[in-house]
């Protein structure tokens, strides 16, 4: 790996390998990726895609689970509906009353900065419980609005 260093951004070369830039994949024989330095020695790091596919599998005992890449990391769905966010590594649910008093421990931290606060789940290895707070948490999100038909 050849790294150039500039004053905001790393690049790093790599060869033979797929990574991803934003949101598209270069897929070349020598790719191309970079990391933002943002503030004080803030990484901006997005989700690993290992990770996002791990979580859809645990939390697929609820509904019909979709991730779709947002702003480089993931908006997580069961049935259509959003109902929580895949960020650095970490799932965060959005808050409602109704899982208050099922999770394990109460964390409330925002997914990225500015964000509001959500339900941070560090216990993502159990399956039934992931799979029951999805559950009861969209049981209580209003449906997605229906598209408009474009002309």
């Amino acid at each position: 790996m050849v790294r150039f260093c500039f004053r905001y951004f790393i690049l790093s070369l790599t060869s033979f390998k797929i990574l991803t830039f934003k949101n598209a994949q270069i897929k070349f024989g020598i790719s191309l990726t970079y990391s933002y330095l943002c503030g004080k020695n803030n990484w901006i790091m997005a989700s690993n895609y290992d990770f996002v596919q791990y979580i859809v599998d645990q939390c697929s005992g609820a509904g019909d689970i979709i991730a779709k890449k947002m702003f480089g990391d993931y908006g997580i769905y069961c049935d259509g509906k959003i109902f929580g966010l895949i960020c650095d590594d970490c799932l965060y649910i959005k808050p409602t009353e109704v899982i208050r008093p099922l999770l394990r421990t109460i964390d409330m931290r925002p997914p990225y900065d500015g964000a509001k606060d959500y339900f941070y789940i560090a216990d993502v290895d159990d399956r039934d419980y992931l799979s029951m707070l999805v559950r009861e948490t969209c049981k209580v999100l209003p449906a997605p609005n229906p598209k408009k038909k474009t002309r």
